[in-house]
């Protein structure tokens, strides 16, 4: 990997050269992600005042982190090679003194690259109104089809599930809220420890079933610190 990221670099000045370009091609990335994420969660709390939590989930916001990009690339393809399907028209002899006239690949050329970015720009829309918001007294579920919204009260849930999964680098929380339509969300995709600890009291008042499996709890907090693994002893007391 250190030889491709530095090959064809013969001087000490191109070495910090290519050193330059991969710190500023890191931090552009890190800024996208930030700055997406924070519009996306913006448009999305539009119509969600005062919200405990948004949350959507992890492929759903890939996905509204990816199209922009592939939007901006299938533009700048667009642009890039349509000259070469503008082609003027020509003429084919097929007899003597007749001539057939080739078809041009402007329309089909176009019809592509509105069907891809029709398909993208779909995908982002459904994304982006994909996602459900926890207030105090309810939960809305919102869809980009807005017969499928739906709103729940906490008495509408049928239990909580509160775990760790086990991976190589540690544990990672899951708060898994199922409903009695058999509808399921998961609230630590992008909610803070104090986000479900606030959610958490709120079950508790309208005796919601809560099932804490202390299994791999270890794993979650083994490199944090006493005071930022307190909240999460204290979310997974009985």
């Amino acid at each position: 990997m250190y030889n491709d990221l530095f090959s064809g670099v013969d001087s000490i000045g191109g070495f910090f050269k290519r050193i330059g370009i991969i710190i500023i091609a890191i931090i552009i990335f890190f800024g996208y992600v930030g700055g997406m994420g924070t519009l996306t969660f913006k448009v999305i709390s539009r119509n969600s005042k005062g919200y405990m939590l948004l949350d959507t989930s992890v492929l759903n916001y890939i996905m509204l982190m990816v199209i922009p990009i592939l939007l901006v690339i299938l533009l700048y393809i667009y642009f890039k090679f349509r000259n070469d399907a503008y082609e003027p028209l020509e003429y084919t002899p097929v007899y003597s003194g007749i001539y057939r006239k080739n078809k041009s690949n402007k329309i089909q050329y176009n019809v592509v690259f509105a069907g891809l970015f029709a398909v993208l720009l779909s995908a982002y829309l459904y994304g982006i109104n994909n996602y459900y918001a926890v207030f105090e007294n309810r939960i809305e579920k919102h869809n980009l089809l807005g017969f499928k919204d739906k709103n729940y009260s906490y008495k509408d849930i049928e239990e909580v599930s509160i775990y760790v999964k086990e991976h190589k680098s540690g544990g990672s929380l899951y708060y898994k809220v199922y409903f009695k339509d058999g509808y399921k969300i998961d609230l630590s995709s992008f909610g803070s420890i104090y986000d479900l600890l606030d959610i958490t009291e709120i079950v508790k008042d309208n005796n919601v079933k809560i099932n804490i499996d202390h299994k791999h709890f270890n794993e979650l907090v083994e490199d944090l610190a006493d005071e930022h693994a307190k909240p999460y002893k204290i979310l997974f007391e009985k």
